[in-house]
């Protein structure tokens, strides 16, 4: 599986930044979450927009997508058994979204297609196709594995620089310390390029004792080093 990382081993707990840059990462999430978003994107089915959008719009659209995962009941199943019954995540606003009962740990939901694997990278891939146009060669082959969002995507991973800031819509990427073939990726929702901060939300994580969780984050760029305990921030990966 490409995947193995265990959920409970990514999370620490939400960083808090100081009070006027969280209130200023705030009013611009919710100014992606007051734009216009297509039906199609939101309600989580397959993308058959025609309409090309430009390069801020798609952004936009990935972040205000995966920005509903979060804030949305989501479908899950305790078991990936086949007819299994499936469940409604009951958000836990504003932090994170439990996609489990009872600390289930099954790994089983719509953004992996209930097929059991670590999906961390599958949340990521599942928001870029939902937002804005589809383009297959845009996200990496084996986007199950998080590493590949750094190793598969070409010219459009940057390495972590302190003086370099990602966009709204790209993919981060953390490696293990313990195993460098393994780690995280997350997805950014908000950039406050005067402050420089950025707010990013990652599935398959774990938080209050529960894994199979979406969890929003926030913090400081030049933080990102330490920003996950275990692992080793690498940069990110832009669909442009």
């Amino acid at each position: 599986m490409s995947e193995i990382t265990t959920s409970s081993a990514r999370q620490k707990a939400p960083r808090r930044l100081t009070k006027a840059v969280a209130l200023s990462l705030l009013a611009a999430t919710f100014s992606i979450l007051t734009s216009t978003i297509s039906p199609v994107a939101v309600a989580g089915a397959s993308d058959t927009t025609s309409v090309q959008m430009t390069e801020t719009q798609v952004r936009a659209e990935i972040a205000a997508v995966t920005r509903w995962q979060l804030e949305n009941p989501r479908p899950y199943k305790t078991n990936c058994t086949s007819g299994g019954t499936i469940y409604q995540s009951v958000p836990s606003l504003p932090w994170y979204n439990y996609l489990g009962r009872n600390d289930s740990n099954a790994n089983c939901n719509i953004c992996n297609g209930y097929n059991g694997q670590e999906w961390c990278g599958h949340f990521a891939r599942f928001v870029w196709d939902k937002g804005g146009a589809y383009d297959v060669a845009q996200k990496p082959s084996n986007y199950a594995s998080s590493q590949a969002w750094r190793t598969g995507v070409g010219n459009r991973f940057h390495a972590y620089s302190t003086s370099i800031l990602p966009k709204q819509g790209d993919v981060l990427v953390w490696s293990n310390n313990s195993d460098s073939s393994r780690g995280h990726v997350a997805v950014v929702v908000a950039v406050n390029t005067t402050n420089r901060a950025i707010t990013y939300i990652g599935g398959n994580e774990g938080v209050n004792g529960n894994s199979d969780s979406i969890v929003l984050h926030s913090d400081y760029w030049t933080n990102m080093d330490v920003s996950m305990s275990g692992k080793t921030f690498r940069g990110f990966a832009s669909r442009f």
